[in-house]
């Protein structure tokens, strides 16, 4: 029930983006005339479209191997390494959302002092070592803690990669470049969860 209404309202999103006009884009009249006299290419992009296609094809990199990542899966170790009783589960990974809202929210302000290049770099390497880190621990405090600081982290680089991206292509091809964006990472991650949960299915 949950997929179909997830399906629905993306398919209501699409209808609604589909009504807009291109009195949304943030142009100066000099751009919009630039714009008309432009023979569009890849969904709108035009000057950008190479370093917009190279870092998406980048970002839908990572967004394959995160999908690897299935907190179903972990929550799943967690009861098999330890012996994890549902309720202490849903707490872990409660906690654990609750801190990645809260890194993504931080990120802006360690982009301000830091840049963006930087923040990106610096947050994510650190949480996909501290998530290799998780299997290693002998206890099950460890485990949390490393867990918790992991998500601390995690989301710092999403609002940063998209600013990045936003500020190295014009303005008029913005909404174009988020858009080739979302829909790489949105098709690499399922396909790796549809492939890690045979994988798993195989295993068993």
């Amino acid at each position: 029930m949950v997929v179909i209404l997830y399906a629905a309202l993306g398919m209501m999103l699409a209808f609604l983006f589909t009504r807009l006009s291109r009195a949304v884009e943030a142009s100066t009249p000099d751009e919009k005339r630039a714009s008309r006299a432009t023979i569009a290419g890849l969904a709108g992009l035009d000057r950008s479209r190479r370093v917009v296609v190279k870092l998406s094809a980048l970002f839908a990199l990572d967004s394959f191997a995160g999908g690897f990542v299935v907190q179903s899966f972990a929550a799943y170790w967690f009861y098999l390494r330890f012996g994890v009783n549902p309720g202490t589960l849903g707490a872990i990974f409660f906690w654990a959302n609750i801190f990645a809202g809260i890194s993504a929210l931080l990120a802006s302000r360690l982009a301000a002092r830091f840049g963006l290049i930087n923040t990106m770099v610096a947050t994510h390497l650190p949480s996909n070592i501290l998530l290799i880190l998780v299997p290693l621990m002998p206890t099950l405090p460890l485990a949390i803690f490393l867990l918790l600081v992991r998500f601390s982290i995690s989301q710092m680089d999403v609002p940063t990669r998209q600013s990045y991206l936003m500020a190295v292509v014009p303005s008029r091809e913005r909404s174009a470049a988020s858009g080739s964006r979302a829909w790489r990472a949105r098709w690499a991650r399922p396909s790796v969860r549809c492939s890690s949960g045979s994988c798993s299915a195989a295993r068993r």
